[in-house]
């Protein structure tokens, strides 16, 4: 049986994944839960480069009887501290993968952040550079007080997150045998 156990963050327990012969099971201090894979109705792939040279993998399956379901591919080791959990991550969500589509050929599969997240980024994008215009125009007819900094550091930060999702494209599926190397 492939499992995959991480901590997503510093207010959750560690949880652990694993795949039964008929069902995605999982496990942690507040108890578990299962889903058949015949109710698996969608499965979504991403992947976010946080800082520009880590990647946090995530998998989000959208479950008739248990809602939505995220199992993230990096641990949180506590604070300032993450481990790549991709030895166990990627066997399981191929896997996963495959056994969902053997029950329901319908699934929807899915590589790519969804329209939403692309939207809000790209309004960042607008407004930070917006914010970076004025910070110059300030600079350059001497009206920007010491303040005028504080646009570009936050565009600084903000610019290789928004920039990854946005130059990721669009959402796009795939097949149980085509499942993006670089997002599991």
């Amino acid at each position: 049986m492939l499992s995959h156990s991480v901590r997503p963050n510093l207010f959750r327990p560690e949880r652990t994944w694993t795949l039964e012969p008929d069902a995605l099971a999982w496990r942690d201090a507040r108890g578990g839960g299962r889903v058949p894979y015949a109710d698996i109705t969608g499965i979504r792939l991403v992947r976010t480069m946080w800082p520009p040279t880590y990647a946090f993998r995530q998998a989000t399956i959208d479950a008739e009887s248990a809602g939505r379901i995220v199992i993230p591919g990096t641990h949180y080791a506590g604070v300032g501290r993450t481990e790549d959990r991709r030895a166990s991550y990627g066997p399981l969500i191929r896997d996963l993968v495959r056994r969902a589509a053997a029950a329901d050929p319908a699934v929807r599969l899915i590589a790519g952040h969804n329209r939403g997240l692309r939207i809000m980024w790209m309004v960042v994008a607008v407004l930070g550079a917006f914010a970076l215009a004025v910070t110059l125009l300030g600079f350059l007819f001497g009206s920007a007080g010491g303040g005028g900094v504080s646009p570009v550091i936050a565009l600084a930060v903000a610019a290789p997150m928004a920039w990854q999702v946005i130059r990721g494209g669009r959402p796009r599926p795939f097949t149980p045998h085509t499942i993006p190397d670089d997002l599991v």
